[in-house]
């Protein structure tokens, strides 16, 4: 807003409009193409988790972000949670990028997907349904521990 009140007093009204609209959709796009990816390493007594928690939406633009940023968190040998709670829209690009997420993962780590919506699950399954059982739903992040030590 300050850049656009400076470009208006120097260039005038116009520019400084035009500029405002284009620093906003600027704004806009690096949101949508960079979501927020949150990653906690949590130490329990049954076990330690990588949790990785996904924004609300995920767009074709941000997927590789996202498989960066949980590849990234995957240095060590700890299980890994993708917590989709938070996951509302998912289009067919980023569903399939996640699904190879949990394929490439599959065979170095052990991962699950928590608390996917129902919706986007079936979009998941329908992309790839050998990974049915790596979607749980669970009230807390403890009680994966357990699952874990059951192999899932």
């Amino acid at each position: 807003m300050l850049l656009t009140m400076l470009v208006c007093l120097s260039a005038g009204l116009e520019y400084g409009i035009l500029t405002g609209v284009i620093v906003e959709a600027l704004l806009l796009l690096y949101n949508v193409a960079r979501p927020t990816v949150n990653v906690n390493n949590l130490k329990f007594d049954k076990g330690d988790l990588t949790v990785v928690i996904l924004c609300e939406n995920v767009a074709y633009c941000a997927v590789e972000h996202v498989r960066h940023r949980v590849m990234k968190a995957t240095d060590n040998q700890v299980p890994i949670v993708i917590d989709g709670a938070n996951l509302k829209s998912l289009d067919f690009t980023a569903a399939f990028n996640l699904m190879s997420i949990v394929k490439d993962l599959d065979t170095t780590h052990q991962i699950i997907l928590l608390n996917v919506n129902e919706n986007l699950k079936k979009l998941c399954l329908e992309i790839d349904p050998r990974y049915e059982s790596k979607f749980v739903y669970a009230s807390s992040y403890q009680e994966l521990t357990i699952a874990f030590t059951k192999d899932v």
